[in-house]
């Protein structure tokens, strides 16, 4: 294998290959990914699992090959990544291996999953890639969150050998099949179109906190969410005002930031379910995790972990214009949120939420108070 990738090496130009894998059997010839681009990829991506087993096996080549494959990968980038998210001319094969074969940057992965997912959707659901998409494009599919959607592979087809799959894109990402196959995605099934505030009940909640109904509808309506805005949702919990902005910025983009562990899950199986592709997680604990996000559009910082002003100081910085609704249980956290905005010679509007719901006992039903809630509002 050594002497395969030397001799592929020594045949780049500028770190590039153009001869080797093509995408091969692909709907339309016209429109396949270039062979420079999936090439190269497959051999940066060999370069790279070459140096893993050279480590394993005690000897020395794991550097010399791991430098490669970064020069390849530098290479690629350089003459293929467009910006945005964008690979080559956007085919579904050069966007699935930027992502699957770790080629985007780690800034632009968001915006090439979600370019992905848009292309699949405007293609009407239907396969527009060859052999190394169908590897490529479902992988990638799932590690952005579409792993629920149901799809089928026709492996072989008009053959003897002919076989066709139908599962969950995860699934069906984790399967091995025949070079000659196609993918079919299938649609998701639309939500009802609805006002924000969402049941609790249907979203999966654990142990994690939650912002309630009544709290999620005022939040958005505070926020003003518009179709096409970029939001924040910093100490996103379950994802319960994530998933809401996802749905009410349909072609916007929401940055869910969370550093609790069973949270993050909570989110991604929140993200699932509501199949909102434009909502996206970073773990970490803000200010930190919030380098390197989209200025935002809008904000709601419903947790902090006390560090409310240096998180109120990096929303304003990404965007002075920002839109930024903060919610309080505790008065300390209340004092916190006005203190941090009155720091920028801002406003701030306070209003007090108290929900009480009926609960029956006996014949009778009573009110069950929860938690007074403050949202506080730059003005």
């Amino acid at each position: 294998m050594l002497r395969y990738l030397d001799y592929a090496a020594s045949r780049a130009s500028g770190d590039l290959v153009a001869f080797g894998l093509g995408d091969w059997n692909h709907v339309d010839n016209a429109k396949i990914a270039p062979v420079e681009f999936t090439s190269s990829a497959y051999l940066m991506h060999c370069n790279r699992l070459a140096a893993k087993f050279a480590r394993r096996l005690g000897r020395g080549e794991g550097a010399m090959l791991d430098a490669r494959a970064e020069c390849m990968r530098a290479a690629l980038n350089a003459r293929y990544n467009n910006g945005g998210g964008s690979f080559a001319h956007d085919e579904m094969t050069a966007l699935g291996m930027a992502l699957v074969f770790d080629i985007a940057p780690e800034g632009e992965r968001a915006a090439a999953a979600e370019r992905l997912a848009r292309i699949v959707r405007d293609n009407g659901y239907k396969p527009y890639f060859g052999i190394l998409g169908s590897r490529a494009v479902p992988r990638a599919l799932a590690d952005a969150g579409w792993g629920h959607v149901k799809a089928t592979v026709g492996e072989n087809l008009g053959s003897t050998a002919e076989r066709l799959v139908t599962d969950t894109v995860e699934t069906l990402a984790n399967l091995e099949f025949a070079p000659l196959s196609v993918l079919l995605v299938e649609p998701c099934p639309p939500l009802p179109a609805r006002v924000p505030g969402w049941p609790d009940e249907a979203f999966l909640r654990g142990k994690t906190p939650m912002t309630k109904q009544e709290v999620r509808a005022a939040v958005l309506a505070k926020l003003a969410v518009r179709p096409g805005d970029t939001l924040w949702d910093i100490g996103a919990g379950t994802g319960s005002v994530s998933v809401e902005m996802a749905l009410a910025a349909p072609a916007g983009r929401v940055c869910a930031v969370e550093c609790d562990p069973e949270a993050c899950a909570l989110i991604r199986q929140n993200r699932a379910k509501f199949a909102v592709a434009n909502l996206y997680l970073t773990e970490g604990r803000a200010p930190a995790a919030l380098a390197g996000l989209p200025a935002p559009d809008a904000v709601f910082i419903g947790g902090s972990k006390g560090s409310m002003r240096q998180i109120v100081d990096a929303v304003l910085a990404a965007n002075p214009a920002a839109r930024l609704c903060i919610s309080a249980i505790a008065l300390e956290t209340l004092q916190e949120a006005v203190a941090a905005l009155t720091a920028h010679g801002l406003t701030a509007q306070v209003t007090q939420i108290a929900v009480s719901r009926s609960k029956q006992a006996g014949a009778l039903h009573l009110l069950m108070a929860n938690n007074p809630v403050f949202l506080i509002v730059r003005e």
